[in-house]
């Protein structure tokens, strides 16, 4: 479903772990498809720091890990990071930016299961690249 700004989302019962989130947004040619790793993690790092001042008190986020890869002929920044609620719940997120041949777009999936979260996110990773091959107007 079409969450908004051009964002697409999906709460997964079938095509994904069950209980969790994944969703993507298509960038257009004026995205900076030359991010360097420095730079997204200093965006991952304001991120951060704005989603913790919605939490309430005593939650806490954390990031994992910044990670840059090729997949193909894709490069993917990815960040993993960690939410401890102030209740002990947790919630894994991997977000990316992902440039490669065709549309630029970022994905983010999101559960309190890491196993899940991953899987969801590599299940998604994949079939994204390829209808960001396709371009815009076969979407």
């Amino acid at each position: 479903k079409l969450l908004g700004q051009g964002v697409h989302g999906y709460t997964c019962q079938t095509q994904c772990v069950a209980g969790s989130n994944v969703s993507y947004r298509w960038y257009g040619p004026d995205f900076n498809t030359s991010m360097t790793v420095a730079q997204f993690r200093e965006q991952q790092g304001q991120a951060a720091k704005m989603l913790q001042e919605r939490l309430p008190p005593g939650s806490t986020i954390e990031i994992v890990a910044v990670t840059e890869e090729m997949q193909g002929d894709s490069r993917v920044l990815k960040s993993q990071r960690l939410t401890t609620l102030n209740d002990g719940r947790k919630q894994h997120v991997v977000s990316s930016f992902v440039f490669g041949p065709g549309t630029p777009f970022s994905l983010i999936s999101s559960g309190d299961d890491e196993a899940a979260v991953k899987a969801n996110f590599a299940q998604f990773l994949a079939a994204t690249m390829l209808v960001a091959r396709l371009g815009p107007a076969n979407r």
